[in-house]
């Protein structure tokens, strides 16, 4: 499969494109009154496929990568921010909100931290 360029949205963002235009019209009422009975922090996702040969594909996650119960490694919360501010910003500046990050706790004010987000 062709790897998507620098410059083209990620996978997340062309699918959350897709998900923008799904209308609760199209979702079985007795799903959408289950799911407002959920609260937020204990709702999982299921995705299902049907695939040109008709069989159907449907994988569950009932406890999402980075919650309480299925914790991200320091490794993997470094890997998802760079992906994520590569979406928004240089390189440079994401290293420099990393190493802010990282030495928060020493520091007496937040300011270099907001300028660096900001920049």
């Amino acid at each position: 499969m062709p790897q998507p360029s620098a410059s083209s949205p990620s996978v997340a963002r062309r699918f959350a494109r897709f998900v923008s235009g799904v209308s609760l019209d199209t979702v079985p009422s007795p799903v959408v009154a289950q799911a407002r009975l959920l609260a937020p922090d204990t709702l999982g996702s299921c995705l299902a496929v049907r695939l040109t040969d008709g069989r159907r594909i449907e994988e569950r996650q009932d406890h999402p990568r980075g919650g309480p119960d299925f914790p991200m490694t320091r490794e993997e919360l470094t890997a998802r921010f760079r992906a994520n501010a590569a979406e928004a910003v240089p390189e440079a500046q994401a290293a420099r909100v990393m190493a802010l990050v990282d030495a928060l706790a020493a520091q007496p004010r937040v300011t270099a931290l907001m300028d660096a987000l900001t920049a």
